[in-house]
């Protein structure tokens, strides 16, 4: 079931200046001290990238369902530059930013919000009801559409359930806990795609969602009933990919998994679809259980044993290949995958940690700077994507406890992101390619967020860089890199997190608060959109010929006729040609899109006339002419009687009652022009002429 939504609902205005800044006052009432003690790395990198903002917000309020934090764990970016994140919140004193959202709807709820790349605020919507509802997975397209998947509970008749801005009110029919839903790009809801509740009910869930290689919509759920979604058969319980149209929130394929779990799933946010629609996952495996993949049985024996899973599916959701990971950390063997696969060209990149000189699917792990046995080493892995065998594996070289939770891909290399603690005896480094230090201050028993840059063979890091917490839980979970290559990174921090230069946010009172944060090498984003020169060329009655030009970087280029449809131009300065069918005054425009947004040139065409066979008696003659212009108007009607340049400049416009009416053209210069013979019912015929 998907309802499309029409809304004119606007944002809210909100008091500025209460959240992000050196000038803070958050809602727990504290003094932030900025001082200009932030992370250097030792190793001398051009152009390495700096915090340049960090914005968040938070809530007072702390979760009723377990497992929930405040915490960006969603992040995309858009053709244009704009940022997109999704957040838990919580019930009361949300603050966001500027926008401050004093209570929520009740309980657990969650928030999806807009920045532009120099930080600033554009939109947040909220999602919720009285009960508890929660956030499953977000991703952003070109256009800045975002698609949602998450859970908004409706406990009975009487409860409003909030959608963004749209709202399903009280008295509405019982609606599935779990959605699908598109926010355009300044934040309208678009449609809602609600499950048939026969695949739902008894535990069925969604689980992530992702682009596929068109674009539309593809989505992990757990489906617990057989029955059918839109023209689609549920076979049996299990693991499905279900594709929805982006445009309109329709069903279009459903797609079964070859693999189950005989008890408890810990499967997450993991999946990722490649451009030949091959489905990757990152299964994890925990107590006494059974994971089924394909023909083959993985087991964990006892609660010390766990097992990550990487599995490749076709597109028909048979399993390409699969690559077990066992671990017992009580035995000090713990080896764990802990981000979805990114893929690259060839290749799959994944995160992870283990214990010192363990082997990691092919690679050896080697830290000799690390002081305990139990401290786990944080990885990255390159797997083959044809058949998941070893190619690389690179690790930093902890002393304590540190932590890789998310990657993605430059488009020359690898960015991965985690945690890093600093020990009580303050003197903990945590190293990369041995030498290259990233080293908090004196502040101990602090949690810090870092970020680093690898080559995509995974033979060195490239740069580091982290960033300054008054934080015991800090951590970054999501990755996004725009067009220009500046990265952006959603976590959460429980007390204050700051940029590069020292300025910060604080808590909103409650146990963590979330946060977004762009590292570039400068916050200029580097934006300059393409000009666009569009040149008339000819009109003949409905048909119009124009060429144009553009200067600069773009994506496409596109002409927008004035009468609802464009066309996209392939090669500039040839003719273009587009037919009305309408008469009439159009504005048209040649548009260039990049990614800093669009740029249009517009020039006016008048007198667009569609040939009419009872107008044929309106004449205009000599043509061409030198002098006068006789006009013939058999029709016993008043005319208005108008002459435009070619560029659609009106030069002369006025009424005429007669039978024949004669006009002096001696004025004008010689060239093309067009005369617009409009009878007082609106009908009306366009003739070119042409000034000796």
């Amino acid at each position: 079931m998907t309802q499309m939504i029409q809304t004119n609902t606007q944002a809210k205005a909100s008091p500025s200046g209460r959240f992000g800044g050196v000038n803070l006052k958050p809602m727990k009432t504290k003094q932030i001290l900025i001082t200009l003690l932030f992370f250097t790395s030792t190793f001398l990198y051009a152009q390495t990238p700096k915090f340049q903002w960090v914005k968040g917000g938070g809530s007072g309020g702390s979760a009723t369902n377990s497992g929930l934090m405040e915490s960006c764990k969603w992040i995309n970016t858009d053709a244009h530059g704009n940022i997109y994140g999704m957040s838990s919140i919580f019930d009361v004193g949300i603050h966001i930013d500027t926008s401050l959202h004093t209570n929520g709807f009740g309980n657990d709820d969650f928030a999806v919000f807009s920045y532009r790349c120099d930080g600033s605020l554009r939109w947040v919507r909220y999602f919720g009801s009285t009960v508890n509802d929660e956030p499953n997975g977000m991703f952003a397209d070109n256009e800045g559409n975002s698609f949602i998947a998450g859970q908004v509970w409706k406990p009975n008749i009487y409860e409003a359930l909030h959608y963004g801005d749209s709202v399903l009110q009280p008295g509405a029919s019982f609606v599935p806990l779990v959605f699908v839903a598109k926010i355009d790009s300044n934040g309208h809801t678009v449609w809602i795609h609600f499950p048939p509740l026969s695949a739902v009910q008894s535990g069925g869930y969604f689980l992530s969602i992702q682009p596929d290689n068109q674009g539309n919509v593809s989505l992990l759920a757990k489906l617990n009933g057989a029955g059918t979604w839109g023209t689609f058969t549920i076979p049996s319980k299990g693991y499905y990919v279900v594709k929805f149209d982006k445009s309109n929130g329709n069903v279009i394929g459903l797609t079964k998994l070859d693999f189950n779990y005989k008890g408890v799933s810990l499967l997450g946010d993991n999946l990722t679809i490649d451009t030949d629609n091959s489905i990757y996952l990152n299964c994890g495996l925990g107590h006494p259980d059974t994971l089924l993949v394909g023909n083959n049985i993985i087991t964990c024996e006892n609660d010390s044993v766990q097992t990550f899973t990487i599995i490749k599916f076709l597109p028909t959701g048979s399993v390409s290949w699969y690559k077990p990971l066992k671990c017992n950390g009580l035995a000090g063997q713990w080896r764990s995958i802990t981000s979805k696969p990114i893929i690259k060209g060839s290749y799959v990149y994944l995160s992870g940690d283990a214990n010192n000189n363990l082997n990691f699917l092919g690679g050896i792990i080697n830290n000799p700077f690390i002081n305990y046995s139990f401290i786990k080493v944080p990885l990255v892995i390159c797997l083959r994507k044809d058949n998941g065998n070893f190619v690389s594996l690179n690790h930093v070289y902890n002393r304590e406890y540190a932590e890789f939770n998310t990657l993605t891909s430059t488009s020359n290399g690898i960015v991965v992101a985690g945690a890093s603690a600093v020990g009580f005896s303050g003197n903990d480094v945590f190293m990369y390619n041995q030498t290259d230090t990233l080293k908090p201050t004196s502040e101990i028993n602090k949690v810090f967020p870092f970020v680093l840059g690898i080559d995509t063979a995974l033979t060195h890091f490239n740069w580091g860089i982290a960033t300054r917490v008054n934080s015991a839980d800090t951590r970054i979970e999501a990755l996004a890199v725009d067009k220009a290559d500046n990265i952006y990174a959603g976590g959460r921090f429980s007390d204050s997190i700051y940029n590069s230069f020292g300025s910060g946010i604080g808590s909103q009172g409650g146990p963590s608060d979330f946060f977004i944060a762009k590292i570039a090498a400068t916050n200029n984003c580097g934006c300059a959109v393409a000009q666009t020169f569009p040149q008339f060329v000819s009109l003949n009655n409905n048909v119009l010929i124009v060429k144009g030009t553009a200067t600069g970087v773009m994506d496409s280029l596109y002409w927008y006729w004035g009468d609802g449809s464009s066309t996209k131009y392939l090669t500039q300065n040839t003719n273009a040609i587009h037919t009305y069918t309408v008469g009439g005054n159009y504005s048209v425009s040649l548009r260039s899109y990049n990614y800093c947004g669009t740029k249009d040139s517009t020039i006016q065409i008048t007198g667009v006339g569609i040939t009419e066979q009872e107008l044929k008696y309106l004449a205009a003659y000599p043509n061409p002419v030198s002098h006068t212009l006789t006009i013939e108007n058999p029709y016993q009607s008043s005319m208005q009687f108008s002459i435009y340049s070619i560029t659609g400049k009106l030069l002369y416009s006025h009424p005429y009652q007669s039978y024949t009416t004669t006009i002096d053209m001696s004025p004008y210069e010689a060239g093309i022009y067009f005369v617009e013979m409009k009878l007082e019912d609106g009908r009306k015929a366009v003739r070119k002429v042409a000034k000796e």
